[in-house]
């Protein structure tokens, strides 16, 4: 299960239909978690909030750099991990 604040890569299918395609893009942060297995995630502050399920999220690991616009208020806090 993953918290609200918690950062998580989200495995958008089109993407993994591509052969050598990298499949899992974020970071995403998720913002309310609405049962076990359903989630509402955003990109950016402002940004489109989608509604997936937890299968499709994986936990990012190394959270060096990636900060929340929930404690900072700037949307350009985010980086992306190397």
């Amino acid at each position: 299960m993953f918290e609200p604040g918690t950062f998580v890569w989200y495995f958008y299918v089109p993407l993994g239909r591509k052969k050598l395609s990298r499949a899992w893009i974020g970071p995403y942060l998720v913002v309310r978690r609405l049962n076990d297995v359903t989630y509402d995630i955003q990109r950016h502050q402002g940004g489109k909030v989608n509604r997936v399920n937890i299968a499709y999220l994986k936990r990012v690991v190394n959270t060096t750099g990636l900060v929340s616009w929930l404690e900072t208020g700037d949307s350009s806090a985010h980086t992306v991990p190397p």
